[in-house]
Order: structure tokens, then C-alpha cells, then sequence
């Protein structure tokens, strides 16, 4: 019979080998090895923490438009006015 390998459970993972890591300043002291790989740990639950307040942001989008005469020239048609709305409508749809 083919013997599977021993597979660790997800939670172990981060806990193979622990001795490898740990580093001894100039004075024997191990506490900026734990400090430093504590701030790792720390920032790393912060950034997926922050992952579920992005899904459920709402986002508002405010278009301020020049609504002067110069958007009422023909040179983009129908006009400068619709033609950047319809630009804009479409920007967003596609990046949301």
C-alpha cells in the first residue's frame, strides 16, 4: 500500500519550526525576535480584517460637470455635455 504523507491541519501551519525564526540580539535577548513577529501577526489579522469592511462600502461617485455654453459646441456629437456623460455612465459600470 502507497502510505499517504502526514499532512498538518491549516491551524499548525504556522507553528512548524518555530526555532528556526527565533534570533538572539548582541545581548542574548530574544524579545525584538517575538516583538517583530508579534507586529507581523498583528498587521497581517489588521489587512484581512479590513477585506469584509471593503465588501460592504458603499461608494458614492459625485460628477461635477462644466455646464457652461462651451459644452453645448457640436464638435463631439450630439454635445460635449452628453458625450461625457455617456463616457462617465460607462467608466463606471465597467470598473463596479
Amino acid at each position: 500500500m502507497d502510505e499517504e504523507p502526514e499532512r498538518t491541519k491549516r491551524w499548525e501551519g504556522g507553528y512548524e519550526r518555530t526555532w528556526e525564526i527565533l534570533k538572539e540580539d548582541e545581548s542574548g535577548s530574544l524579545k525584538a525576535t517575538i516583538e517583530n513577529i508579534l507586529f507581523k501577526a498583528k498587521r497581517k489579522r489588521l489587512c484581512e480584517h479590513h477585506g469584509q469592511v471593503r465588501l460592504g462600502m458603499m461608494r458614492h461617485l459625485y460628477v461635477v460637470v462644466d455646464g457652461s455654453r462651451t459644452m453645448e459646441d457640436q464638435d463631439l456629437k450630439p454635445n460635449r455635455l452628453t458625450s461625457t456623460l455617456k463616457v462617465c455612465i460607462t467608466t463606471q459600470e465597467t470598473s463596479n
